[in-house]
């Protein structure tokens, strides 16, 4: 285990005002600079320490915040430094649980510490016990430059779908291409127009509904009557997407044929695909048909697209990366997702990756259920195994695998 004394952001800043002097200036200076475990301290709750320095004109009194990752790195983080009377005075004013809570790490703090630890884990400080190999610059590359798959839509006009619509586009084959540039057009005419209903004619007999609040253009419904004043404003979107999308016909009947391209993500699982750095490994928990399988399946296109622009930038080839499930439909759905987000999400489309030649080869070690790999392991292994004593009739599985 090694050692380090770090000062986060926020205590740097109350530091300074403390003014505790040169004493304890000199005191932290020294504990940044030194890697040793700090010894004879004492515990006030959990991970929070305190520990007392005996000087010829001072007793000052340092409390830390044990934060470890693993069994690399021990991180003294500073949480309050007084003189020991004084500290000794706070602690009897406070019951010890409450000041115990006032001194813990922020949610910001710990995301300061986190990425001091991933930066010595890049840089292959010293200080990490098991120091992380050097990075190669494809490698460096992989990590660094993560891809926004899908975020709030910023822009002129955004184009969103009610599940009336997707359900009723659906049914309509690839001639009904023209409609996007009569909705296209529709939102050109109407960008200035107070916030009402519309409709676009389609056909003879068919009227597509049409609410534009704001930047918003709400496709909402076909219908064989001209929209309805009265209707109230629809509230629930299934797929969103900026107007531009609709200068492409082939690109835009394409995407609508697949009920999975631009899904409109709830805030929580925005900011669990868009964060600015997404921190792996990552624990994805929720009820069923709360959306966990649309995250994974959108975070894990980011890493395929990030991995396959490493391949074409670079000469040397990174493993690819695994899906891995023990349901094969999973399996499948995983795979259509991926394709349909790589073709159609907006921010993925113009990153010149295309799906069929550059991922489809590499499918195959991509994409495995559990029983699947097992299979591909022991083949590598001994292969004989896979009649004997791993043979098929000898699988127990308690996966729930059904074909639609």
């Amino acid at each position: 285990m090694n050692y380090l004394y770090y000062v986060t952001k926020a205590i740097r800043n109350k530091w300074n005002k403390w003014n505790l002097g040169n004493t304890f200036d000199s005191r932290l200076k020294k504990l940044e600079n030194s890697h040793n475990e700090l010894r004879n301290t004492i515990r006030i709750k959990e991970n929070l320490i305190l520990k007392n320095f005996n000087g010829k004109n001072s007793r000052s009194s340092f409390v830390f915040y044990k934060k470890y990752f693993d069994d690399k790195l021990c991180i003294y983080v500073l949480r309050r430094a007084a003189e020991h009377d004084q500290l000794k005075k706070d602690l009897n004013y406070e019951s010890i649980e409450k000041w115990c809570q006032s001194h813990i790490l922020s949610i910001e703090e710990e995301e300061e510490i986190r990425e001091l630890y991933e930066k010595l884990c890049y840089e292959g400080s010293d200080i990490i016990y098991k120091q992380t190999p050097t990075l190669l610059p494809y490698e460096k590359s992989f990590l660094d430059n993560q891809i926004p798959v899908n975020h709030r839509l910023m822009c002129e006009a955004i184009v969103y779908e009610t599940e009336d619509w997707i359900n009723a586009i659906a049914d309509f084959d690839d001639s009904y291409s023209f409609m996007s540039d009569r909705i296209y057009n529709y939102i050109i005419d109407n960008l200035n127009n107070p916030e009402r209903w519309g409709s676009i004619k389609i056909s003879q007999n068919l009227y597509l509904h049409v609410y534009h609040i704001e930047n918003k253009w709400i496709l909402s419904k076909i219908s064989d009557k001209i929209h309805d004043k009265k209707e109230a404003m629809p509230t629930e979107y299934f797929r969103g997407y900026p107007y531009t999308m609709l200068e492409d016909p082939i690109l835009w009947i394409g995407m609508e044929k697949n009920k999975n391209s631009n899904l409109v993500l709830t805030d929580e699982q925005i900011s669990c695909v868009s964060s600015k750095r997404i921190k792996y490994p990552l624990f994805i928990t929720g009820r069923a048909g709360c959306g966990k399988s649309t995250v994974l399946q959108y975070l894990f296109t980011e890493i395929l697209t990030r991995w396959m622009r490493c391949q074409k930038d670079y000469d040397l080839k990174l493993k690819e990366p695994l899906y891995l499930s023990y349901n094969l439909n999973l399996i499948r759905e995983a795979r259509e997702t991926t394709k349909t987000l790589v073709k159609f999400n907006n921010k993925i489309k113009d990153l010149d990756i295309d799906y069929d030649k550059d991922i489809a080869p590499y499918e195959a070690n991509i994409f495995l259920s559990f029983d699947e790999i097992r299979i591909k392991c022991i083949k590598n292994h001994n292969p004989s195994l896979l009649k004997t004593r791993f043979s098929q009739a000898k699988k127990v599985t308690f996966s729930l695998n059904i074909s639609y």
